[in-house]
């Protein structure tokens, strides 16, 4: 450790003349600094100072690890499994004999639509979908499709999207307007609402104060 040089920093503006030592975490740049007030403390001292705050001093400086990436070195150590983890012993009278487990299984991949599946699933929408109107027919959507062809509804979806158009029925349009037309007429409902309580509230007032109501 007496072969490291460690850097000389300016101590401070308000203690001009002092000097320190450096050191700079390799990972993360993060800075520590010894007092150094006669210039020429050894660099055993400053590595142990260092060590004091938690840090590990390297042989070099690219070596140095402040004590958040040293706890961190230390957390990610802690979770890498251990080669004991992945054998088990054959039996409890020969401990030395140890089998490698086998990997976990993979899943087979999703299955894909034949061109029967595509065919049946074209026909179906040939059927429910108005390509015109860009939406289904009454209403059909590419659940149904699905369950009364018995296939996964993301095959009648993805032949839906390329070929036809986007989703939505003649349903859900219908259902849609009724819903405005009947949000208006709740607004009218309430305007006039509105407006004959204005004018029972200004005869009542006229009333109170003497005065015959306003002719409608």
């Amino acid at each position: 450790m007496r072969d490291r040089n460690f850097e000389r920093f300016p101590f401070s503006k308000s203690e001009q003349g002092m000097i320190s030592r450096k050191a700079t975490c390799g990972l993360c740049g993060e800075v520590a600094l010894v007092s150094d007030k006669g210039n020429g403390i050894p660099a055993d001292q400053i590595a142990l100072k260092l060590r004091q705050r938690k840090w590990r001093v390297g042989k070099s400086a690219d070596d140095d690890r402040c004590p958040q990436c040293v706890a961190a070195e230390a957390a990610v150590k802690r979770r890498r499994p251990k080669v004991s983890d992945n054998v088990i012993q054959l039996h409890e009278d020969q401990p030395m004999v140890e089998a490698v487990l086998s990997p976990a299984p993979v899943a087979d991949p999703p299955r894909k639509p034949t061109r029967e599946d595509r065919r049946r699933i074209s026909e179906a929408l040939d059927l429910h979908y108005d390509i015109d109107g860009a939406r289904y027919r009454k209403a059909a959507t590419d659940d149904s499709l699905a369950k009364h062809l018995t296939v996964p509804r993301a095959w009648v979806t993805e032949i839906r999207d390329l070929m036809y158009g986007p989703e939505g029925n003649e349903q859900d349009e219908l259902t849609a307007k009724a819903i405005i037309d009947l949000e208006a007429s709740l607004k009218r409902l309430a305007d006039d609402f509105m407006e004959r309580y204005a004018k029972i509230e200004a005869d009542v007032t006229a009333l109170k104060a003497g005065r015959l109501p306003k002719a409608a």
